[in-house]
């Protein structure tokens, strides 16, 4: 009898039992499959061999952890994203009730209630594209820096012009939404002490 030597493929955890693929061109697939039958037939090794579906099926069933995860992670964004939307208005709230006497001032000598809401706007406006301007330049200055360190392309998303212009109106949604609901007081209370 000939010496046979058994080595067990290492399993991976992603797949129900240990295996390996083999691409081959569609020409050459059904001859391929019919020779690798007749090699495992030969050496004695009980293997399975399917074609292509089975393949596809397989790196699905790889690839549902990496849509958990993103899944996962597209959650935790919406709801940080919620919790941040929640936070800005009712920091918006507690900055018009600090400035309450002197908005009831304002509007007492004559401010249109529409001129005191743009100007809250274009304050957050501001402070909004100051913080971006932050945020890019951190980003330009770290990205040479993270691709040395980590050999990682870092570049910006295409969505970056969608994204701010979403968060802008958000931010004035924000700011629009309690300082109309402030402005709407009688003077008279507006100008009573907090």
């Amino acid at each position: 009898s000939i010496p046979m030597i058994k080595l067990r493929l290492k399993a991976n955890p992603y797949y129900d039992e240990a295996s390996f693929h083999l691409l081959v061109q569609p020409a050459l697939e059904n001859a391929g499959l019919t020779a690798l039958d007749d090699w495992a037939y030969q050496h004695g090794l009980d293997v399975e061999v399917t074609p292509k579906p089975a393949l596809q099926q397989q790196l699905r069933r790889l690839n549902e952890g990496y849509w958990l995860i993103t899944q996962m992670a597209s959650v935790k964004a919406l709801l940080i994203t919620l919790l941040v939307v929640v936070n800005m208005y009712y920091q918006v709230v507690a900055q018009l009730r600090l400035q309450q006497q002197r908005l009831g001032t304002m509007l007492a000598v004559g401010a249109s209630p529409v001129a005191l809401v743009t100007q809250l706007c274009i304050q957050h406006t501001l402070l909004f594209a100051l913080s971006c301007v932050l945020i890019l330049s951190a980003w330009f200055a770290t990205t040479p820096w993270i691709h040395q360190q980590l050999s990682i392309a870092l570049t910006l998303p295409s969505q970056l012009p969608w994204l701010g212009s979403a968060l802008l109106l958000v931010l004035l949604f924000a700011t629009w939404l309690p300082a109309r609901a402030v402005l709407k007081q009688p003077i008279q209370r507006l100008l009573q002490s907090c």
